[in-house]
């Protein structure tokens, strides 16, 4: 009904939307009205873009899917892709928008979809942790830990701001949930204390290297006929548009986006409950925390 631009099917769509009562059904209607440019109201615009800007934290999802999540030993989560994806059906919604609703739209089309959190407090350098100050002391990253303070440690060092964790976080680097499934506490904390031992071809930086002999370096956001747009500070979102004219070559660079010394804030018991965070997936009644007051 939609692709036929049947009369009628916005006020259809978005009565089943309201109704929908999982995150799964409501993302399917928001996703087929995306390409429809003809036959809104202005006021049911507003009803499509204000769903956006909604917190989805309370949604149900499933049954199916939230067993599948249990049987794999972890809560549900949406993963580190999904703002993305949500994103761009924002995006290609907003295309299909007149320039005079456009206008109508604007409180609704620039307020942020999720509040954005406080920064984290200010801490003192405390020591520029190495493998072999860790190493002796791995074993107790396993017992008597803090959840409370795993938490604060992994905004402390700045790791959510890049990495996803259950359903909070940033998506510019691998979603952490399920990391003590696929590696080890050493290898974890082996990319902790040396980011750019190990870098991902999923998540390396491109390095442009520019004719005057200037290189910029970060993740390619958007590229066009003319120029391209590099996130060269994850932590800040700091961005560089290089002209094309300009470029001579293009290589993947070596070195993590991730930055080196991102937990030398973190004491050593810190350090410690942040592996024990990791490795519980976000679940406060993980082994390492039972003997601990939180």
């Amino acid at each position: 009904m939609i692709y036929l631009e049947s009369p009628g099917v916005v006020a259809k769509t978005l009565a089943l939307l309201d109704a929908a009562p999982t995150q799964e059904e409501q993302i399917h209607y928001i996703f087929s009205l995306r390409n429809l440019k003809q036959g809104w109201t202005l006021e049911q615009r507003r009803h499509y873009f204000s769903w956006y800007n909604k917190g989805r934290a309370g949604l149900n999802h499933p049954a199916e899917l939230v067993q599948w999540f249990k049987d794999a030993g972890r809560d549900y989560s949406d993963g580190s892709s999904f703002p993305k994806f949500i994103a761009n059906f924002r995006r290609q919604a907003l295309e299909n928008v007149s320039e005079q609703h456009r206008a109508e739209l604007t409180p609704i089309i620039s307020a942020q979809s999720v509040p954005a959190k406080p920064p984290a407090p200010q801490r003192a350098f405390v020591k520029e942790w190495t493998m072999d100050d860790l190493l002796p002391a791995l074993d107790q990253a396993g017992k008597n830990r803090s959840f409370a303070k795993g938490k604060d440690a992994f905004a402390a060092a700045q790791c959510i701001t890049c990495h996803r964790f259950g359903n909070d976080g940033g998506a510019i680097g691998p979603d952490l949930t399920a990391i003590s499934s696929r590696f080890s506490r050493r290898d974890i904390l082996d990319s902790i204390i040396e980011p750019s031992k190990v870098v991902s071809e999923q998540f390396q930086n491109t390095t442009l290297v520019k004719k005057d002999g200037e290189d910029v370096t970060g993740r390619i956001l958007e590229e066009s006929d003319k120029s391209v747009m590099l996130l060269v500070n994850p932590l800040t979102g700091d961005r560089a548009e290089v002209q094309k004219a300009d470029i001579q070559k293009r290589q993947a660079s070596q070195v993590s986006p991730m930055p080196t010394g991102l937990v030398s804030v973190l004491t050593k018991d810190e350090l410690l409950d942040l592996l024990a965070y990791l490795e519980s997936g976000g679940k406060e009644n993980a082994p390492a925390f039972k003997s601990a007051k939180n």
